[in-house]
């Protein structure tokens, strides 16, 4: 059996009214199933939150006993702090906020870490031009 009658089957079987109904109903099961999938995909993980607080002249230990309960009643610590994270390199001038790309070029034995920017400013080192 050679691959010219199939392709002539396929054909006559496209060119029915049922079967382009079929797989009109077919794409939008699919796209509707696909809507749904992306839709839970961006649903938070089942009621956990996260806060986000800019916080400075606060000490680690305050900001890890400030903790939040769940909809489960977990006690759960989950606050971010934006000025934790602020890098410098030994060798360097410049500090980097989180989320900088000069921060990936630092080597881990050659990284200092700061509370905030201003520790960092007071330590001599200056803003890199790339960090907002």
């Amino acid at each position: 059996m050679s691959i010219h009658p199939i392709l002539q089957k396929i054909k006559a079987l496209t060119e029915k009214d049922e079967f382009q109904t079929i797989l009109m109903i077919l794409i939008i099961i699919l796209v509707g199933l696909a809507g749904f999938g992306l839709g839970k995909l961006s649903v938070s993980d089942e009621g956990k939150s996260i806060i986000i607080q800019n916080v400075e002249n606060q000490s680690e230990t305050d900001l890890s006993s400030q903790n939040t309960k769940n909809l489960a009643g977990v006690v759960t610590s989950n606050i971010i702090n934006l000025n934790t994270g602020i890098v410098a390199s030994k060798n360097g001038t410049k500090y980097y906020l989180p989320g900088c790309s000069g921060v990936g070029r630092i080597q881990d034995q050659n990284k200092i870490y700061f509370n905030s920017e201003k520790e960092a400013l007071d330590a001599g080192y200056s803003k890199a031009s790339g960090c907002k």
